[in-house]
């Protein structure tokens, strides 16, 4: 897979994560059948497990750089932050915040490489 296809998924999936977690509850309060699958943590849990190939893969073949650290950094919070929220019951309460927080860092991550991958063509 190519660089630009990789951050490109890891953020279309970040923006899908976000889109469930604002516009579904709003669905499920007019759509009874919608709040059954909005609260389905195998859905969240799948999907939080389906991030983590997208943002390995992109995050593995940055090449040292002053970049790279935070980089990394910040797709491991991201992708830190997504797990808690789907895995740790303690966080049950603050999930969707969680989620929402680890999306945009997961997403900014990727957005951050492809930055980095523009103006340094030989950065993976």
């Amino acid at each position: 897979m190519t660089a630009k296809i990789i951050d490109y998924t890891g953020v279309t999936l970040s923006s899908l994560c976000i889109l469930h977690c604002v516009f579904l509850p709003i669905i499920a309060s007019t759509l009874p059948i919608a709040g059954s699958i909005a609260e389905n943590e195998m859905l969240h849990r799948a999907l939080v497990l389906i991030a983590i190939v997208p943002a390995t893969l992109a995050f593995s073949r940055i090449s040292p750089s002053k970049f790279a650290i935070f980089i990394r950094a910040f797709g491991l919070f991201g992708l830190l932050t997504l797990l808690a929220g789907a895995f740790v019951e303690a966080f049950h309460d603050i999930e969707t915040r969680l989620t929402i927080i680890g999306a945009l860092s997961l997403a900014s991550a990727h957005l951050c490489r492809t930055a980095l991958h523009r103006t340094h063509p030989h950065q993976n």
